[in-house]
């Protein structure tokens, strides 16, 4: 990798903008990699892949993946002004429509397009480069999948006042964004891979600067593939800190990155006051179609040392359980994992409960 690919590049996920925006000063010339999210039609799950974003001379940003170019794109502002696409599907499909001033400054209603199809009822309106009144912005992963919506008022392209999240329809509680622009106070917060199969949310409280503090809640609403669906439940959750500086302490629960109605899987530990992982973790995995009030099996468990973690990444699991007794009347619990990408069983003890 080249020393332009390993520029330390800090993509700053705004408290304001859905999508991410650039915060770099003098990019043209760079060339950086980004992950973006990638829909898995066959496993019904986001996973994230690696992009080269290329900043030219001649105020262009490239896409382009194993050196094929994905898009293209122009741009009239400066770079540092300029929003970058955050999954896969916008690269191919999202396009926004408006006007720009004689200083090359969006002016006037913008609206979005998808697929070369207008977005109905999304957008606003830009003065002099920046967003203002009321606005219909896209969330963060919008996608086919995850056809969120943010709706609220901005001034001087801060977002500030209320709030609140659209998904099929429905308003989704967010919150209140002060005249910083800083969320503040209690908070709704939809999972950056919110969509159908992952409807989950963390709700807690935001200090003056936007930073999470005291206990935070990770709930769920289970939708399983025929489109039942159940009422939101507590999955998770732990304490932030009130130094302000968003580090985890004392016990959590944490859901797995590609968490969905058919891949249930938590880890539960400690945290220490630094924000580290200490102790014993378990990994928790509930099977398909059991519904979150019956218990989950410990599958796995590690324990983290001074210097060496031991952490089972689950990718895909199937279970196979043959039980044998034991002197010590310990269970022993067959489970074939198999793993897409390593593909290979293991024989693996655990307790069952």
């Amino acid at each position: 990798m080249t020393q332009q690919k390993q520029l330390l590049f800090k993509m700053n996920l705004s408290n304001q903008n859905s999508i991410f925006t650039l915060k770099a000063i003098n990019l043209k010339g760079q060339i950086i990699e980004k992950e973006f999210e990638q829909w898995d039609q066959t496993k019904c799950r986001f996973h994230k892949i690696n992009i080269e974003i290329k900043f030219t001379q001649n105020n262009q940003i490239i896409y382009s993946k194993n050196e094929e170019i994905l898009r293209i794109v122009k741009v009239h502002e400066v770079f540092e002004n300029q929003q970058l696409f955050n999954n896969v599907d916008q690269i191919h499909y999202l396009s926004w429509q408006g006007q720009y001033d004689q200083n090359e400054k969006k002016e006037g209603k913008w609206v979005a397009f998808w697929n070369k199809n207008i977005l109905k009822n999304i957008g606003g309106y830009f003065n002099n480069g920046q967003k203002r009144g009321q606005w219909r912005d896209l969330f963060l992963n919008y996608c086919d999948q995850s056809k969120v919506i943010e709706t609220g008022v901005y001034y001087k392209n801060l977002r500030i006042g209320i709030w609140n999240y659209i998904f099929k329809d429905m308003k989704i509680n967010g919150g209140l964004y002060n005249d910083d622009g800083y969320k503040q106070g209690k908070w709704i917060v939809l999972d950056e891979r919110f969509f159908n199969y992952k409807q989950v949310t963390q709700n807690g409280e935001y200090n003056i600067y936007g930073m999470k503090v005291g206990r935070w809640d990770i709930m769920y609403k289970y939708v399983d593939k025929y489109g039942i669906k159940r009422e939101y439940k507590q999955i998770g959750g732990g304490t932030y800190g009130q130094k302000g500086n968003q580090i985890k302490i004392g016990k959590w629960i944490e859901l797995d990155e590609e968490f969905t109605f058919d891949k249930q899987v938590i880890y539960r530990g400690e945290y220490n006051e630094y924000g580290r992982k200490v102790g014993r973790w378990d990994i928790m995995f509930c099977k398909y179609g059991v519904t979150q009030d019956q218990q989950m099996q410990i599958y796995q468990k590690y324990k983290i040392q001074s210097i060496i973690c031991v952490l089972v990444e689950v990718v895909y699991m199937i279970w196979k359980e043959i039980r044998k007794r034991q002197e010590s009347g310990q269970n022993w619990m067959k489970v074939i994992l198999q793993v897409l990408q390593i593909q290979k069983k293991q024989l693996i003890k655990v307790n069952t409960i």
